[in-house]
């Protein structure tokens, strides 16, 4: 049954259908309205999945185009069998879109953290997620609100960078935390040496960190090339690194991978 429209003390919530997702349009104190997408599978999820993209409105005078790398479904084909998932990219997108219309300049970059927060712990309490195991991503500039919240939350099980930007100062994570950094080396937002400079910091520190870099992958992960082929079997490696990454039995592991497309996809076929 859908829940009905509930406030809180800093957060008003109203869900709606959207098969298979429920789309959340969340308002946190004085923001401009947030719209997230949540989707649970018809078993128990083994845990909760937060994908953090980019801002859902235009900051620091970048288009939206610019600022998003989109998943294209790709990763909630992946792990929606078995988890939880909230994102903020506009459902059915093939390209970097967000689902929110804002008027340029209504989200700095400091609010736009706060309203994520907000909106995903919203969506939990209605959920009844809150105490799941959760996995975070963060894609592009939803890096450091990933990370940010990540490092927060006890029940995090992993965190996964990819293409991340804007992690300059960020400072530790929590040292229980397993992390996964995936970036291209033909990154032109981001160029990969800065997350060179990540594993570097976080390797003595974390319970487990990984750094995968891909070859001539670029900032979207090759989706808007002639070989989006390229793009479905990066997908399928970044899953497979990272379920690896939160078995309960992973040692601590400091790992380091250098692969490009005909790598990748010689070890995930199925993304021909």
């Amino acid at each position: 049954m859908l829940l009905g429209a509930c406030s809180s003390n800093h957060f008003t919530v109203r869900p709606a259908p959207l098969w298979p997702f429920k789309q959340y349009a969340v308002r946190a104190g004085d923001g401009p309205e947030i719209t997230a997408f949540y989707s649970r599978p018809d078993a128990e999820p083994r845990r909760l999945v937060v994908v953090v993209q980019s801002p859902p409105c235009e900051v620091h005078g970048q288009p939206l185009a610019t600022q998003t790398i989109s998943t294209a479904g790709v990763l909630w084909k992946q792990l929606s069998p078995d988890s939880a998932y909230i994102q903020f990219d506009r459902v059915g997108a093939t390209h970097g879109e967000a689902g929110n219309d804002c008027e340029p300049g209504t989200l700095t970059e400091e609010s736009w953290r706060y309203q994520a927060a907000s909106a995903i712990d919203a969506i939990r309490k209605a959920e009844g997620m809150r105490s799941y195991p959760t996995l975070y991503l963060g894609l592009g500039e939803g890096a450091y609100v990933a990370s940010l919240l990540a490092t927060k939350d006890r029940y995090a099980q992993g965190l996964v960078l990819i293409n991340g930007s804007g992690m300059d100062g960020f400072g530790k994570l929590a040292p229980r935390l397993p992390v996964l950094v995936v970036h291209g080396s033909n990154d032109a937002r981001t160029p990969l040496d800065a997350a060179v400079l990540l594993f570097s910091q976080w390797a003595p520190t974390q319970h487990g960190v990984s750094l995968v870099m891909l070859d001539a992958y670029s900032h979207d992960l090759n989706l808007g090339s002639d070989r989006p082929e390229c793009f479905e079997a990066a997908m399928q490696l970044i899953v497979s690194r990272a379920r690896a990454m939160t078995d309960a039995g992973a040692a601590k592991r400091r790992r380091v991978e250098w692969s490009n497309c005909v790598e990748v996809m010689r070890e995930f076929p199925e993304g021909q």
